[in-house]
């Protein structure tokens, strides 16, 4: 059994295929990135870290008075890579696990989130990713001993890690689309949106 998972959300992007800042883009009551912090805190991990790089200080505002701690990630116009590591780079070492979500995926739910984590922690593997129809998603969980590993990464994704140790992932099925969808262009927003509301999803606080 293993212990504490630090979460980073990845909310540092520049948007371009989106033409404006999607993570302040309305969701329900909320924003889409409001609504992703909301579902991470509510979750079983110890502590969350947000990694903010465009559009920081709106990022933060939106954030206020939430428990998360932010990180800049100056380096941010260099691609996602640069916020995994500047999150990474920031958790609690006294953590067991890092747990990374993209800011731009609202409709992982906290069960679902919590679905990954526990299997995780109840298995020998030290890498988790959920799976649907065949296709590896969000969030990805993985044992702080990858910590200075994935630091000195360059080029490569943090996936890089489920092909440099297969024999130590974890594959969990899920059955809901919500862990291979991200939102990146103004028809995945809308999509996005009619399966928030149609959810029911339609206060602030229900986010």
């Amino acid at each position: 059994m293993k212990g504490a998972v630090s979460a980073v959300i990845l909310a540092a992007g520049e948007s371009r295929r989106m033409g404006e800042p999607k993570l302040l883009l309305p969701l329900g009551g909320s924003t889409i990135i409001e609504c992703t912090v909301r579902n991470v805190i509510n979750s079983a991990v110890a502590e969350v870290v947000v990694v903010v790089g465009c559009e920081a200080e709106a990022i933060a505002a939106r954030l206020r008075g939430m428990p998360v701690r932010l990180v800049t990630n100056p380096h941010y116009r260099e691609g996602m890579l640069t916020s995994a590591l500047a999150g990474i780079g920031a958790v609690d070492l006294g953590a067991e696990a890092v747990m990374l979500i993209p800011g731009d995926q609202p409709l992982i739910q906290t069960a679902t989130i919590d679905l990954v984590l526990a299997a995780f922690l109840q298995s020998e593997k030290g890498i988790a990713v959920p799976t649907c129809r065949g296709r590896k998603g969000h969030p990805i969980v993985f044992a702080l001993k990858y910590r200075n590993e994935i630091l000195g990464f360059a080029n490569d994704g943090v996936r890089r890690l489920l092909y440099d140790h297969p024999a130590d992932v974890l594959r969990v099925a899920v059955d809901r689309t919500e862990v291979i969808s991200d939102i990146d262009t103004p028809s995945d927003y809308r999509a996005c949106a009619s399966l928030f509301n149609s959810a029911g999803n339609k206060t602030e606080s229900d986010c």
